[in-house]
Order: C-alpha cells, then sequence, then structure tokens
C-alpha cells in the first residue's frame, strides 16, 4: 500500500468532518448575514415610521439575539475546524521529518490529492464571515448587531 493511499484511509473521516463543517459554516455566514440585514431593517422601519409599535422592537430583538446565537455557534465550529484543519494539515505535510530523512532534497515524495488540498482551501474561506473576513469578524457582526438593537430599543420606548 502507498503512502498516499495509507494516508487517504486514515483521514477519511477527517476530511468528511470537514467537508461537512465547511458547509455547514456557509450556512451559517449567510445566516448571519441575512439577519444583520433584517436587523438594519428594523431599525430603519422604527426611524421612519410614523406611528411606532412593539414589532420593531421584537424584530430587532430576534434578529439581534439570533445573531449572537449564530455567531456563537459559527465560532464553535472555526475552532473545531481548526483543530481539524492542523491534524489533517499535519497528515499531509510535504516536508515531514520522515522524508528529509529518506532524501536529501526538501521535496516530498508525494503530494497530497488535488480534491484534498481544494478541501482544505475551501475550509479556510469558510472560516471568515462576510464582508469582514479575519478573526475578528464574529465579533465585529455581534457586536453591530447589539449597537443595532439597543438603538432601535431605545429610540421606540424614547418616542413613545
Amino acid at each position: 500500500m502507498s503512502i498516499t493511499a495509507r494516508r487517504e484511509r486514515e483521514t477519511g473521516p477527517g476530511i468528511h468532518r470537514l467537508e461537512s463543517l465547511s458547509r455547514i459554516m456557509v450556512a451559517l455566514s449567510f445566516a448571519v448575514l441575512i439577519l444583520t440585514a433584517a436587523n438594519i431593517s428594523s431599525m430603519l422601519l422604527a426611524f421612519l415610521a410614523r406611528y411606532h409599535t412593539y414589532l420593531e422592537v421584537f424584530l430587532s430583538l430576534t434578529c439581534g439575539l439570533s445573531v449572537l446565537l449564530i455567531v456563537a455557534l459559527f465560532e464553535s465550529y472555526r475552532r473545531r475546524g481548526d483543530a481539524l484543519f492542523e491534524e489533517l494539515s499535519d497528515e499531509f505535510l510535504w516536508n515531514n521529518s520522515t522524508s528529509r530523512r529518506r532524501s536529501s532534497d526538501s521535496y516530498p515524495e508525494s503530494r497530497p490529492p488535488l480534491e484534498i488540498r481544494l478541501l482544505l482551501r475551501s475550509f479556510t474561506r469558510a472560516a471568515d464571515l462576510p464582508m469582514v473576513p479575519g478573526r475578528f469578524g464574529p465579533a465585529v457582526y455581534a457586536a453591530f448587531n447589539l449597537l443595532i438593537t439597543l438603538w432601535t430599543v431605545l429610540y421606540i420606548r424614547a418616542r413613545f
């Protein structure tokens, strides 16, 4: 059995788990974006409406709290995926110590399959939230939605 085939057999469940985490994270990031847009809409509705109801407050509270929950889930999945990504990357490390011992050059005996490399790359893209990529994206979305919710509630309360 070749080294590549053995690696694929050993990491198969991990690769499938990383792929499912990537899909879940893409769905969660889309939900965060949609709920943030709904929260902004509720703020604009509260600001522009002639007669205020508690519908704007309910909508803003629902969207704001939902974003907080989804961002927490997203971060949890991102941490799990990062750990899995690290382990899979270590498995497929091209310059591992065994290949260096066998040969003097710094290139590996074989490269990971293209499908696995694409999967690893797609996870790194799925780990970013839309419009606010990076490590602090979830915190920015959470703070922004909290501010919108707080502003909407205080504005409606002041108008009644």
